[in-house]
């Protein structure tokens, strides 16, 4: 059983992932920001980060930047999801220490 943070702004996307990941026996928190994200990844030490690239505030590649510069939590598996297709998205996904997915293939 793997301990997950969701961060994403759109209450759907929570809600689908978080069914999804605990019907498979994970442990799911929620994060509807990726300042809140950042808060939870200090208590939880979650082993995967499934985050959405865009949302107010902070983005999800702000937020895996961040994780990755901790070294407590540089080896965390990040997740981030987009509508982009661009490889130059892909490349500053990768950048920051992601693997990249796109919302298209869910």
């Amino acid at each position: 059983m793997a301990k997950i943070l969701v961060v994403d702004d759109d209450l759907t996307v929570q809600l689908v992932l978080k069914n999804r990941l605990t019907s498979q026996s994970h442990e799911v928190a929620i994060a509807p920001n990726g300042e809140e994200a950042l808060r939870q990844v200090q208590l939880l030490y979650p082993d995967l980060i499934i985050c959405d690239w865009i949302m107010p505030r902070l983005d999800g590649l702000e937020v895996c930047r961040q994780v990755k510069a901790d070294p407590e939590l540089a080896t965390t598996f990040i997740i981030l999801l987009t509508m982009g297709d661009q490889i130059t998205d892909r490349v500053q996904g990768l950048d920051a220490g992601s693997e990249h997915r796109s919302k298209r293939n869910r």
